[in-house]
């Protein structure tokens, strides 16, 4: 099944994703950009609150 992704790689994207958020948040606080590292941070959030959402989209 060449371009889908398996069981496992679609239950690890709102991990990947917060993942992602965590490393933009520290990049941006390493700039002194303390705004969007705040806005990293509320993706992150985001995230974390729709992670059953997000996975039943991918489906």
């Amino acid at each position: 099944m060449a371009g889908q992704l398996s069981e496992e790689e679609k239950q690890a994207v709102p991990y990947v994703m917060q993942a992602i958020e965590l490393l933009f948040a520290a990049w941006f606080l390493g700039e002194q950009d303390t705004k969007c590292a705040e806005n990293a941070m509320q993706i992150y959030d985001f995230v974390e609150h729709n992670t059953d959402r997000i996975k039943s989209l991918i489906q």
